[in-house]
């Protein structure tokens, strides 16, 4: 891959392939682009799906803290999937379900090899053990919170790029109402919101027309249906 990432280049500069010579950003480039495929096959590895910072809206201080941890351990070695597409990292999630079946173990965290970040994530922190929070295991604790008035407007600006929003939405209007909703939350309620106007617009017109518009109405109805995944108890 860096080999022809060097010759596409030559060749774009100078309209013909010239002695091959690959420089370090070429190994980048095919750094980039090429992901374990042994490990793929071996253990159903999945493709690093390319989501970047800012496809993920507000929580500006837990971006850059995840950020500058990855450089930190830059010399050792999104969200997840945006962590490993913003490091050019790996990507190898692992569920419960993979570590009670199979051959795919996850032991002796605290000696896992050098070049390898675990990132772990739970809705309920208080359930975990105490010992894998010590020096050497997981060391740094990141607490996502509920976004902000201003990052749920954010947010909805992001569902807007992939759900087209009528001129009619009232952002502020909407991030008001979702106070708790998580980023997770407010992507299930436009996705509802979108479902009330498709089936609304089906049966008004027999043809469906794949670029109608999400009402503001459209999303205080799915908001009347709607509540936060969280409640207080799990804030304190």
């Amino acid at each position: 891959m860096a080999a022809e990432h060097s010759d596409a280049k030559s060749i774009q500069q100078t309209g013909e392939p010239c002695d091959l010579k690959i420089y370090n950003d070429d190994f980048l480039y095919g750094l980039q682009k090429i992901r374990i495929s042994g490990l793929q096959e071996k253990n159903s590895v999945q493709k690093v799906e390319s989501v970047k910072w800012s496809d993920i809206g507000g929580l500006e201080e837990v971006k850059v803290g995840l950020f500058g941890f990855l450089i930190s351990k830059k010399d050792k070695l999104d969200k997840s999937k945006a962590v490993a597409t913003e490091s050019s990292a790996n990507f190898i999630p692992v569920s419960i379900p993979d570590l009670i079946k199979g051959e795919l173990e996850l032991d002796q965290l605290d000696s896992v090899d050098q070049g390898v970040v675990v990132l772990s994530a739970t809705n309920n922190p208080r359930a975990i053990d105490p010992s894998l929070l010590r020096p050497g295991r997981i060391d740094r604790l990141v607490y996502i919170k509920p976004p902000s008035f201003s990052e749920r407007i954010s947010i909805l600006q992001i569902q807007n790029v992939k759900m087209k929003f009528s001129k009619s939405v009232n952002l502020r209007e909407i991030a008001e109402k979702t106070e708790n909703f998580t980023g997770a939350d407010l992507k299930a309620l436009v996705q509802r919101a979108a479902l009330l106007r498709f089936k609304k617009y089906k049966a008004g017109e027999r043809q469906l027309n794949l670029d109608v518009e999400v009402l503001n109405s459209d999303l205080l109805e799915a908001l009347s249906k709607s509540s936060p995944s969280i409640n207080l108890s799990q804030l304190d």
